[in-house]
């Protein structure tokens, strides 16, 4: 999750160790666990608030599903309107491809899984797409606020659900070809 957030603030480890005020090392060590955090509260606080000072909060929701959201400048606040052309908010595609690595005959299982995470948390982001399977691999198409797909790239290329992304497409586009 901090990675991801990270992705969507353009920080570096670096830049968000200092801006919370803790060690390279503990981002690097967050960063790389995997799991539920185990961390001293402080630092945890610290490098939430520097996120926040960034307009990005991290919370999990009432599944305990962990969530990362972007909250955008207002207007006259220097950020970008939702559909700027070239700004941050401007609406994007990023198509790419990649291996499965859950065991054969539980492809549904997953599929439905993953219709169910992305349904709850793309609506937050102003994202939409499509995912096929087929053959063992992935093909997703995803538009939205470039902003949104950076943090949506981060958290999908850290899913355990499949390897190998290659990412086909990634371009401004003027109008959605997807509505869910």
């Amino acid at each position: 999750m901090i990675r991801a957030a990270r992705a969507l603030t353009r920080l570096s480890r670096q830049e968000l160790a200092t801006a919370a005020g803790v060690g390279l090392d503990t981002i690097k060590r967050l960063e790389e666990f995997r799991g539920t955090v185990r961390a001293n509260a402080e630092t945890l606080a610290r490098i939430t608030a520097a996120f926040r000072a960034k307009g990005v909060s991290l919370r999990h929701d009432a599944d305990c599903s962990e969530v990362v959201v972007f909250h955008p400048a207002a207007p006259g606040e220097g950020g970008a309107a939702e559909f700027e052309p070239g700004g941050q908010g401007a609406l994007h595609r990023i198509t790419y491809i990649s291996r499965a690595t859950g065991p054969a005959g539980r492809e549904a299982e997953v599929l439905e899984t993953i219709r169910h995470e992305a349904g709850r948390r793309n609506s937050r982001l102003a994202v939409t797409g499509a995912l096929w399977f087929a053959d063992g691999f992935f093909l997703q198409s995803i538009e939205g606020p470039k902003s949104s797909l950076q943090a949506l790239a981060g958290m999908i290329a850290l899913d355990p659900r499949h390897t190998q992304p290659m990412v086909l497409e990634q371009s401004e586009v003027a109008e959605r070809t997807f509505t869910g």
